[in-house]
């Protein structure tokens, strides 16, 4: 395409020529230079190794499994090992290194909390939407519990009680790392 020639009108009205090569190399340079700027880089996240994400499809079934079995069960001593330190376990309290609050607050109102984590789990789990990311595949495989959670009309209009997040971690194990009720 050297051989064309674009035309841009200045608000003069007098027409220059430009050698398009020229002209498309610097719009090209331009454009990029305008992605790379605009997308904050903590938008893009870390990536991925095909075999962290092959390592955690072939360990979700039986985590999951495994996990609804203890929950089921209230299995404290089992869920300990499968619970995030830091589990988010309710609107009303923070992110702390205290399981037993979290076992406590499922506890409460007839095991209110218990009852939904076996509701919810039974409704299975589904590989987490970009949106619960600001746009962003998440950095590390995760998963949504249920499954009706990870459509972000479902939590705007509060139509989801509860819901989980689970993780896949750089020890190579999956972890809850979010269990609470929904929206305010």
């Amino acid at each position: 395409m050297s051989g064309l020639l674009c035309y841009v009108t200045w608000a003069s009205r007098s027409s220059a020529a430009l050698d398009c090569s020229r002209f498309s190399m610097k719009l090209l340079t331009l454009l990029i230079l305008i992605d790379l700027l605009a997308v904050p880089h903590s938008a893009i996240g870390p990536r991925q190794s095909r075999s962290s994400m092959l390592a955690a499809e072939q360990a979700w079934p039986s985590f999951f499994a495994s996990f609804r079995r203890a929950v089921r069960a209230r299995d404290r001593n089992r869920l300990r090992s499968m619970l995030a330190p830091d589990l988010l376990f309710s609107l009303g309290h923070h992110r702390s290194d205290h399981l037993d609050e979290a076992f406590e607050y499922w506890d409460a109102d007839n095991g209110r909390g218990w009852k939904a984590f076996n509701r919810i789990l039974n409704q299975g789990a589904v590989p987490q939407a970009a949106w619960w990311n600001n746009g962003a595949k998440p950095g590390r495989p995760s998963r949504v519990a249920p499954a009706a959670a990870n459509r972000r009309v479902n939590i705007d209009h509060q139509r989801i009680g509860w819901y989980a997040i689970f993780e896949f971690r750089e020890d190579g194990h999956w972890y809850c790392e979010i269990f609470q009720e929904c929206c305010d």
